[in-house]
């Protein structure tokens, strides 16, 4: 099992869902901010959060209006958008909390 990230990638998510849960709701989005699955159960990632448009009771959702992902050190964050394009997720956030950057 793998380990939780740290706090600082926990209090990015936290932000993030404060600032995007009212973007959503206006936008007839529904904000999900905390790890899901993204694609199939025999081929998914775990992003950190996603604007979904629809509501569902599933271990894997299949597509996303937006992704977001919170790069850790060492991880494979910047391998993912490929992945994300081919589950047909409308766009892709990738924030680096060491850089202070922001990548859509």
């Amino acid at each position: 099992m793998n380990p939780a990230p740290s706090d600082k990638h926990a209090e990015v998510v936290q932000q993030l869902a404060e600032v995007l849960g009212p973007l959503a709701r206006a936008a007839r989005l529904i904000a999900r901010m905390g790890i899901f699955n993204l694609g199939e159960p025999e081929n998914c990632r775990i992003p950190d959060g996603a604007l979904m448009r629809e509501r569902g009771n599933r271990a894997c959702a299949p597509t996303a209006a937006l992704v977001v992902e919170v790069v850790s050190p060492d991880d494979d964050t910047w391998k993912r958008p490929d992945f994300s394009a081919a589950h047909q997720a409308d766009q892709l956030l990738i924030v680096d909390p060491g850089s202070a950057r922001f990548t859509g």
